[in-house]
């Protein structure tokens, strides 16, 4: 089968787009999978469209990997104090981070390529799997509110990414890592609220009728800082972002958990 269409891969981008912006990410384990699933769609994939089948305990041998050195203890090193592990998610330690733990615990001088030696290493790659299939892969296709399922299907054991999938991976996995990284380090500083979902049409009217009111007040401010405050400019990069939002079938952000449809009412 051929490559995917240019159509077909700014498509996927597009969709990339809404992972991050609309995306449930109560933990690192989603942009861990996008990573592993990225990585191994260079190792295992072909530069044409066709689907992949991907083991879930491949992903739980990427997930060791990439949680590994998240693992090691640290601390402040002030007295009276203990090393600890970094939390990866919102007040519960990771099952992922806990099991690599215990493993290195059990198995002390262990790096990721001597542990695949260790008779425990076939028991925590179960375990990890078991949670990548509870948890990553079971939601990472969750956008605004719904189930969008445009990466993979679910099999026994496994996913299959969908024609196409493994090559856009494949092409754009510098992206797709360096932009799960940034995610993932925000996340974890607690910078998660600071979404750049576009907002529903109650909070862009509100938006709109404050500017309009206040336009001269605006420009001054705009000129005090040095930025521009032109009303129309921003009223035109407004429907450019909604137009684009609904191409790409994104949904607009209501309240927390709530979100709607972008039409072209919105533009």
């Amino acid at each position: 089968m051929t490559a995917p269409s240019p159509e077909a891969q700014l498509e996927f981008l597009s969709k990339l787009q809404r992972l991050f912006n609309e995306g449930d990410f109560t933990a690192t384990y989603k942009f861990a999978l996008l990573m592993a699933l990225a990585d191994i769609c260079v190792e295992q994939g072909q530069d044409n469209a066709d689907a992949l089948v991907v083991q879930h305990k491949d992903i739980a041998i990427k997930f060791i990997d990439l949680y590994w050195q998240q693992t090691a203890p640290y601390g402040s090193g002030l007295p009276n104090t203990t090393t600890s592990v970094l939390i990866q998610n919102n007040g519960v330690q990771a099952a992922v981070v806990t099991a690599i733990a215990a493993f290195r615990q059990k198995n002390p001088g262990v790096t990721p390529i001597t542990a695949r030696r260790s008779a425990d290493f076939v028991d925590l790659v179960g375990k990890v799997a078991q949670t990548v299939s509870a948890q990553p892969v079971n939601y990472l296709q969750n956008l605004g509110g719904q189930t969008v399922p445009f990466l993979y299907e679910r099999q026994r054991g496994a996913i299959r990414l969908l024609p196409g999938i493994s090559y856009c991976l494949r092409r754009f996995q510098p992206l797709v890592n360096q932009l799960s990284r940034t995610h993932w380090i925000q996340h974890v500083k607690g910078n998660r609220s600071k979404s750049d979902t576009l907002a529903a049409k109650v909070h862009l009217e509100s938006w709109w009728t404050y500017a309009s009111r206040h336009e001269d007040d605006l420009a001054e401010i705009g000129i005090h800082a040095g930025r521009s405050a032109n009303l129309q400019a921003s009223l035109a990069v407004t429907r450019w972002c909604y137009g684009n939002g609904y191409a790409s079938g994104a949904q607009a952000w209501v309240k927390v958990n709530e979100y709607t449809a972008i039409d072209g009412s919105y533009f």
